[in-house]
């Protein structure tokens, strides 16, 4: 018997060791990542967006230089850099509220007058020489490295693809293998929506995680147009690593808060499910030692914005028949994560959903829970398919909601152990992935989520030949 004792000691320790060990290392992978891309000195994490104009994109970058310029070159690719133009942005001055008030210069510059579907190649200025002034026929060193991107083609643009997920961290994204692979192939979507979540926590380490997960993404994010809402995990500070990194349309107004664009013949609008909210301060991370939200001011604001931008967006529907809403936390959800599906208050459904409802919103993506899950149409918890026989997407009685959070992050996978929470669910995956939404012309789309080998891992046409619900019930 001793001996057997002796063995199971031996066994459990071992296990212990190895579960050490494993732990270890893959604290060692993040620690080496975030070295590997904080701590830049010059032009880093670039990221692109769409512009205010549907053929204008938004180049963003970051400094540690105060006196580096807010310049970029750009040309059709195929004759860059001898065709070339220089535009000039704005820089301006972001200093974290962690106890190192880490400082650097956002740089923002807007390439206009893009040709529609044209391939463009660009680059930001990077001299180390403070003196050096930008110009067509700078050394290549004066520059950043080249980055390529496609450009948008206004309203007779009929079929864009977007990729969608949210929840994407430094540690463990899992997702980013699959995304840069479509990348090099030219299988991607043509936009990325980001639905909230960004890096766990891009204020970290006085800021410098978020430093870390831009310049990692950065291969990605500055070749294709991003577009975010903010999450739970950009609420620290007031939001202010997420108000201060990006660039979306309208940021002068609502600080990337909540926000509308056109692409193609699509219209979206994201909105901020977190102005609810209130965030304990953790005091491990910084200087400032107060709880963050919610904000009235800024939801009844964002309320108004909404409804105002439906309404115009329902008189261009001849030309940009989807509209599509994104926002961090869902209405409706079924996995394990109860205080989330079951508990929360849900205020933002309130104020939405009915505005969704009456303006003809297609689509809602949403995330927060790290898994996938489709809905029914559903409208105040109830299912409204079509009355297309086993067709349920066919003409749908009310929006879809899309929740999905599982591109990868620190915190892993929700499972769903109770299954549907509702007659709204039609379809659960606990695992890892992303999805592309494709647009086929005003009245078809395809709704495709894989897992992270490009596998298609649930798949819906959607059909809408009038996009209003109440003349469909008529």
């Amino acid at each position: 018997m001793p001996s057997l004792i002796s063995y199971i000691v031996l066994l459990l320790l071992f296990l212990s060791l190895s579960f050490i060990v494993a732990v270890s290392a893959a604290s060692v992978e993040v620690d080496e990542r975030v070295r590997a891309h904080s701590g830049i000195d010059g032009a880093n994490q670039v990221h692109l967006a769409l512009g205010e104009r549907e053929d204008e994109v938004v180049v963003t970058w970051l400094s540690s230089r105060e006196a580096l310029p807010s310049v970029a070159r750009f040309g059709p690719a195929a004759t860059f850099p001898a065709d070339t133009r220089i535009v000039h942005g704005f820089v301006r001055k972001f200093v974290d509220n962690g106890t190192l008030h880490h400082t650097q210069w956002v740089h923002r510059v807007v390439l206009p007058n893009l040709a529609p579907r044209a391939r463009y190649t660009y680059q930001v200025w990077n001299s180390s020489d403070a003196s050096a002034r930008p110009h067509v026929n700078a050394s290549a060193e004066s520059w950043s490295r080249t980055f390529e991107f496609v450009a948008s083609a206004g309203p007779d643009w009929t079929n864009p693809v977007f990729t969608v997920y949210g929840d994407f961290g430094l540690e463990n994204p899992r997702s980013m293998p699959a995304l840069m692979d479509e990348l090099q192939n030219n299988s991607g979507g043509d936009v990325i929506v980001h639905v909230g979540d960004f890096a766990y926590d891009m204020f970290n380490d006085n800021a410098t995680w978020g430093d870390a997960w831009f310049n990692f993404v950065e291969p990605l994010y500055a070749r294709v147009p991003v577009m975010v809402c903010p999450g739970n995990h950009e609420g620290m500070y007031d939001f202010l690593n997420y108000r201060e990194r990006f660039s979306m349309p309208g940021r002068a107004r609502s600080e990337n808060l909540y926000y509308s664009f056109n692409a193609g013949n699509t219209h979206w609008i994201a909105y901020d499910t977190e102005v609810y909210f209130v965030y304990e301060a953790m005091t491990d991370h910084g200087g400032v030692h107060r709880n963050f939200g919610p904000y009235p001011q800024v939801a009844k604001a964002q309320l108004r914005f909404i409804e105002e931008d439906l309404i115009r967006a329902n008189k261009e529907r001849a030309e940009r028949p989807w509209i599509v809403a994104f926002g961090h936390r869902p209405f409706y959800c079924s996995d394990s994560d109860d205080d989330d599906c079951v508990k929360m208050q849900d205020q933002w459904r309130v104020d939405l959903e009915k505005l969704f409802f009456e303006h003809g919103v297609d689509i809602v993506f949403e995330a927060h829970q790290h898994s996938y899950e489709r809905l029914w149409p559903t409208y105040l918890g109830q299912v409204y398919n079509s009355t297309t026989p086993n067709e349920p997407y066919t003409n749908p009685l009310a929006p879809i909601h899309l929740v999905a959070g599982a591109a990868g992050c620190s915190e892993g996978i929700d499972v769903f152990e109770k299954g549907p929470l509702g007659v709204w669910s039609a379809v659960r995956i606990a695992d890892y992935g992303y999805g592309h939404l494709r647009i086929h012309n005003a009245t078809h789309a395809t709704w495709e989520q894989l897992a992270t080998n490009k596998t298609v891992v649930d798949s819906i046409d959607i059909v809408r030949f009038s996009h209003s619900y109440a003349k469909q019930k008529q």
